[in-house]
C-alpha cells in the first residue's frame, strides 16, 4: 500500500480523480440509499393502502349486509303500512257501519217505544173492555133473572086472568 500512496503523492490528477470516483460513489450511494429508503416508505405505504383496502371491503361487504337487511326490514314495514291502510279502510267502514246501526237501533227503539205506548194503550182497552164486558154480564144476569121472575110473574098472571076469564065465563054462563 505504500507504493500507492507515494503513487497518489505524486500524481495529483489521479488523487483528483480517485476523489471524485470517491465522491461519485458517496452519491451513488446516498441515491441508493435514498432510493432504498423511499422504496420501503413506498412498500409500507402500499402495504398499509393494502390493509385499508381490505379492512374498506370488509366494512363494504358489512354495509352492504346491513343494507341488505334494512332493504329487507323497509319492505316489510311497506307492508306492515299497507295492511294498516287497510285496515284503517275497513274500520272506517265499520264505523260508518256502527253509525248507521246505531241509528237504525234508535228508531227502531222509537218505533219500540211507541209500540209499547200502543200496547199499554191496547191493555187499558182490554180491561176497561173486561170491566165493560163483566158489568154487562152481570147485566145480562140481572136481566136474565128478571126477564126469568118477570116471565114467571106473567106466567102467575096470565094464569090469574085465564083462571079469572074461566070463571067470568063460568059465572056468565052460570
Amino acid at each position: 500500500m505504500e507504493p500507492f500512496l507515494t503513487l497518489l503523492e505524486q500524481e495529483s490528477t489521479v488523487v483528483f480523480a480517485g476523489a471524485m470516483v470517491l465522491v461519485v460513489l458517496l452519491c451513488v450511494m446516498l441515491v441508493v440509499v435514498v432510493s432504498i429508503l423511499r422504496v420501503k416508505s413506498y412498500k409500507n405505504r402500499f402495504l398499509h393502502a393494502q390493509l385499508d383496502q381490505k379492512a374498506q371491503e370488509k366494512a363494504l361487504v358489512t354495509l352492504e349486509e346491513s343494507f341488505d337487511a334494512l332493504y329487507a326490514q323497509y319492505r316489510l314495514d311497506q307492508e306492515a303500512l299497507k295492511a294498516y291502510g287497510r285496515l284503517q279502510e275497513k274500520m272506517q267502514t265499520k264505523e260508518q257501519e256502527l253509525l248507521a246501526l246505531k241509528e237504525r237501533l234508535y228508531r227502531l227503539e222509537i218505533e219500540n217505544q211507541s209500540y209499547k205506548e200502543d200496547n199499554n194503550r191496547g191493555e187499558i182497552r182490554y180491561k176497561e173492555a173486561l170491566e165493560k164486558i163483566a158489568l154487562l154480564e152481570e147485566r145480562v144476569a140481572y136481566l136474565t133473572e128478571e126477564n126469568t121472575r118477570l116471565q114467571v110473574n106473567n106466567k102467575r098472571l096470565f094464569q090469574k086472568i085465564e083462571s079469572g076469564m074461566m070463571s067470568q065465563m063460568r059465572e056468565r054462563k052460570r
